[in-house]
């Protein structure tokens, strides 16, 4: 079952993720700073998910709001 929340939740995440890469892109954003938010991102979704399907509540709810700020940031880094 917190597999399952997990996953579903991984749906949720990912289209603010997506829309902020393509804002970042036509910000014209440097493309290794994409790369590393990107890539930190992925990394934080796989923690949260290994975190909470643990059981772990501190854990999945740093990553997931670390998650949620390398989003944010996404949105803001070609400013």
């Amino acid at each position: 079952k917190r597999a399952y929340n997990a996953h579903l939740n991984s749906y949720e995440a990912f289209p603010p993720f997506a829309a902020g890469v393509i804002v970042a892109h036509q910000l014209h954003a440097p493309q290794q700073s994409i790369d590393a938010l990107a890539l930190s991102f992925i990394a934080a979704r796989i923690l949260y998910a290994s975190f909470y399907i643990t059981n772990q509540h501190i854990l999945h709810s740093l990553l997931w709001s670390a998650g949620f700020g390398i989003t944010i940031s996404l949105f803001f880094i070609g400013i």
